[in-house]
C-alpha cells in the first residue's frame, strides 16, 4: 500500500496541505482496490467466533471487509 510512497506525504495534515492532489489520488486508488478484494480467512474466521463468545472487532482499517464477512460488532478507530 504504501509503496513508493512516504507516509509523511499521504497522511498527515502537512501532507495534505502541501499536495491535497497526492493525497487524494491515493485514497482515491486504495478505494478502487477495495472493488478487487475480498474478506480472507481470518475475517471469516472471526464471524464462526460469533456463533460461541460476544466479539467485538475494533480495527484501524479503513475497509469494510470484517463487515463483508458478516462481523456484526465492528467499531472503526482512526
Amino acid at each position: 500500500m504504501w509503496e513508493g510512497h512516504n507516509v509523511i506525504e499521504v497522511a498527515t495534515p502537512e501532507g495534505f496541505a502541501k499536495n491535497s492532489a497526492l493525497v487524494l489520488d491515493f485514497y482515491n486508488q486504495r478505494r478502487k482496490q477495495l472493488l478487487e478484494v475480498l474478506p480472507n480467512k481470518a475475517h471469516q474466521n472471526l464471524v464462526k467466533l460469533e456463533d460461541y463468545f460476544e466479539v467485538e472487532i475494533i480495527t484501524q482499517n479503513v475497509d469494510d471487509l470484517h463487515e463483508r464477512s458478516g462481523s456484526k460488532n465492528v467499531v472503526h478507530l482512526h
